[in-house]
């Protein structure tokens, strides 16, 4: 009896692997499977048509509030600390058309800046233009329930692709909906790319596409 129901048992799993190799196999182009990109005009750190740029840094020149948390209240705020972490090397393929501005946060201020704590205050849409992954965070992002929707990450200009690009961060209270994220040369998530030891996720949510080809 024991050696029959082993049988039984064995043949139900290579059948069920058939069948999902099938299914596989069936799909002759994953192109078919991910959902068209959505369009976007170049990244959030991009300039406009009037040749300003799309992010707002002015948040960073006024300093953290009296708790010592930066406060972000819509789009071009966040894309500002985007644009302030973004390394050197990077900024050639922001389509920002120029190299890292000056007066930027460097040495021990941009040590401070990644492991700053940050409060967003309102929902934002990123759509229209791709993300730029917020690099090598290792601070606090606090969404307090707020979302952030229709972000799109389609341009590789980080080693990472997601919210956050990669580092420790703590990042928790936030929920992004609509996202795409899809990447042929990065590690990808929808809060953060590639999570570095210490890394915490807490209460949030993600809906989207996020795709690894």
């Amino acid at each position: 009896m024991k050696k029959r129901l082993c049988f039984i048992l064995i043949f139900a799993l290579c059948v069920s692997l058939l069948s999902v190799g099938a299914s596989a196999a069936d799909i002759e182009d994953w192109e078919d499977v991910v959902p068209e990109a959505p369009y976007t005009s170049g990244t959030w750190l991009g300039n406009d048509e009037t040749g300003q740029p799309l992010y707002d840094t002015s948040w960073y020149t006024s300093g953290p509030n009296e708790d010592g948390a930066y406060t972000l209240y819509d789009a071009a705020d966040l894309a500002g600390l985007s644009a302030l972490l973004l390394q050197n090397y990077n900024w050639r393929d922001v389509g920002a058309k120029m190299g890292r501005p000056s007066g930027f946060p460097d040495g021990s201020n941009l040590i401070n800046l990644q492991n700053a704590t940050f409060i967003l205050k309102d929902n934002i849409d990123l759509s229209g233009h791709s993300w730029v992954p917020i690099e090598q965070f290792n601070g606090t992002f606090d969404g307090q329930g707020h979302t952030i929707s229709n972000m799109s990450v389609t341009v590789g200009v980080t080693s990472s692709a997601g919210l956050f690009g990669y580092g420790s961060a703590k990042v928790q209270n936030v929920n992004l909906d609509n996202v795409y994220v899809v990447s042929a040369n990065s590690s990808v998530g929808g809060i953060i790319g590639d999570a570095r030891t210490g890394a915490i996720i807490k209460d949030c949510t993600v809906e989207g596409t996020i795709s690894f080809r």
